[in-house]
């Protein structure tokens, strides 16, 4: 396979751990990092070892040394980062969520078929082997015909540790920034769009702190997402079906389930590659390097469908994002 020449856009705390899964992908090499603050850039450069350090996104997007690039810049600046790249013809796999809105999303879905590119949402649970084994668990009939999930995402952070997460200009809050992970994983175990979507949040400064979701999906499938930044509670999944339950510990990182019937319960281990980046990255290549237009475990339209859930729950508990939703 042609190896993929990545760069960068926002080397911020999650861009290390993709640089650092990237130079253990053998099809994939880092050649460039770029920021709104050099000096950031440049910091970044010299831990990874990175050859080129570009001080704006357009002088990266127009260089004829880049295929593809990872954006993880913060939430707003997801769409407008990702313009850049794919008017100039590179394949962008852009952090979760991929937009702060479903508009958004259609809108950069349309300019990427149009350019020809291949775009992806680096919701990187959906390539996990453990995450894999429960959609595979499930399709066999292991646990019977699924009635129920609950997926929750919860943890605690001061607002002086992450300022971003707790500010409504940057679409802060613990639905887009976990959120979405259950909504996700929710959707995996339920057929169609949901039906009927019911939430009820704590909200402060238009941010909300803590969501719990309630969706019924035309299968009669009832899902429980629940999210928080500033609570510790469970980080866990779970799927309830007719004959037997599979428990996924921190099932957005998950390397391990738990499938109970009745009295008795198996222990499934499915390590991940590395930090876990590595599975959406080997995909992402193969995607590319195969000449598709969407990804066939993660496409477009599954990013999209999650987003109009969220802004469809945005909307139910009043958080608009001014900066975004106009």
């Amino acid at each position: 396979m042609k190896k993929i020449r990545w760069g960068i856009v926002g080397p911020g705390f999650i861009a290390n751990k993709f640089a650092d899964a990237l130079s253990n992908v053998d099809d994939a090499v880092l050649f460039a990092v770029s920021s709104t603050n050099v000096s950031k850039a440049e910091d970044f450069a010299r831990i990874h070892n990175i050859p080129k350090v570009f001080e704006t996104y357009e002088q990266m997007a127009i260089s004829d040394e880049i295929d593809a690039v990872y954006i993880s810049t913060i939430h707003p600046f997801h769409k407008p980062s990702a313009e850049i790249f794919i008017k100039n013809k590179k394949h962008v796999l852009c952090e979760k969520p991929l937009c702060v809105n479903a508009n958004e999303a259609r809108k950069l879905q349309s300019l990427a078929k149009e350019n020809n590119v291949f775009l992806m949402e680096a919701m990187w649970t959906a390539f996990l082997p453990a995450i894999e084994c429960a959609k595979k668990l499930v399709s066999d009939g292991v646990i019977g015909e699924v009635k129920s999930t609950r997926a929750s995402f919860c943890y605690r952070m001061e607002p002086s540790e992450d300022p971003k997460l707790f500010d409504n200009s940057l679409a802060g809050g613990s639905l887009l920034d976990v959120g979405v992970y259950g909504l996700y994983f929710s959707s995996l175990f339920s057929k169609g769009k949901p039906e009927c979507i019911s939430s009820v949040s704590r909200v402060e400064n238009g941010v909300d702190l803590q969501m719990e979701v309630l969706l019924r999906y035309p299968s009669n499938v009832l899902s429980l997402v629940s999210s928080a930044i500033d609570l510790e509670k469970e980080e866990d999944a779970v799927i309830y079906g007719t004959e037997g339950m599979i428990t996924i510990p921190h099932f957005y990182r998950a390397d391990t389930l738990y499938v109970k019937k009745g009295d008795s319960q198996k222990c499934i281990e499915k390590p991940f590659l590395g930090n876990g980046f590595e599975e959406e990255i080997i995909h992402f290549t193969e995607c590319v390097n195969n000449n598709l237009s969407q990804s066939p475990i993660h496409p477009l339209e599954k990013s999209i469908e999650i987003l109009e859930i969220m802004d469809e729950i945005r909307k139910n508990d009043g958080i608009i994002y001014a900066d975004s939703d106009n």
